[in-house]
């Protein structure tokens, strides 16, 4: 809240692990809709300790995205995806907004 009153835009960043979270990072998007700027979903990649854990499917990922919407706008650029290929981020003329094509 402080960095958001400060000025500062917020994004939160929710890895989804399926059978794990999906039903909490609706309710992150919910619990910080009135201090953040967006909200990045972030697919597990399962690695080291979580290597036996799925990684969440494009249809889940984008489920979660549209129930999450409601409250945040989604961060869809993302590196996972090969989405540089539109631009970079800083370039005024890329709405991250609109990058629902360029994502899981």
């Amino acid at each position: 809240k402080k960095a958001h009153d400060l000025g500062l835009i917020v994004k939160i960043n929710s890895v989804l692990i399926p059978e794990i979270n999906m039903d909490h990072i609706v309710e992150i998007a919910k619990t910080f809709k009135d201090v953040a700027h967006l909200q990045n979903i972030i697919p597990l990649i399962p690695l080291y300790k979580m290597k036996e854990l799925r990684p969440p499917t494009c249809e889940e990922i984008k489920n979660i995205r549209e129930k999450c919407e409601k409250y945040l706008p989604q961060f869809r650029a993302c590196q996972q995806c090969r989405s540089d290929a539109v631009g970079l981020l800083s370039e005024k003329k890329l709405n991250i907004y609109d990058l629902k094509h360029f994502s899981h």
